[in-house]
């Protein structure tokens, strides 16, 4: 919600990605639920080789996006993605990062 976004006004580096850095409530959010995707993906035989799709909606946006990032640079086959009405997730470093892996 609103006090999330109002958390990611401060940014924090993004491990993994060279002078990337998300919205500080942002990827408090994502880190909370990670473990819970890949366990659910797992229970329902998605491997990393099954086609996946992620999407969101306003912090589900977010959330979608940093999943992607995420499960994406670990060897998960993402083929489709729809985020709609997303706030800004990362820095110009982060959105060029997603924008030449995705």
């Amino acid at each position: 919600g609103w006090g999330r976004n109002l958390m990611s006004l401060v940014t924090v580096p993004y491990s993994g990605c060279e002078g990337c850095a998300i919205g500080s409530g942002f990827l408090e959010g994502y880190e909370a639920i990670a473990g819970s995707i890949r366990e659910r993906l797992d229970e329902i035989g998605c491997g990393k080789d099954t086609p996946l799709a992620v999407t969101g909606h306003s912090s589900g946006a977010v959330l979608a996006t940093l999943a992607i990032f995420d499960l994406g640079t670990t060897g998960y086959r993402l083929t489709t993605s729809y985020t709609f009405g997303s706030p800004r997730v990362g820095n110009a470093a982060f959105a060029s990062a997603f924008n030449s892996r995705f």
